[in-house]
């Protein structure tokens, strides 16, 4: 028999674990998606910009 302690603190690392690699993938996937986001929104307004000065 596993002792409860011992049990619990094996439950608690695993989810840690999940945890951990769940927010660098959102946070991976949330980066690129802001990162185009902000990308195509400087092109925009560089190129209205451009637009207005032409």
């Amino acid at each position: 028999m596993v002792p409860t302690g011992v049990f619990v603190g094996v439950l608690v690392a695993v989810f840690v674990l999940v945890e951990v690699l769940v927010g660098v993938f959102v946070e991976v996937v949330v980066g690129e998606f802001v990162f185009v986001a902000v990308a195509v929104t400087v092109e925009v307004l560089v190129g209205l910009d451009v637009g207005v000065e032409v």
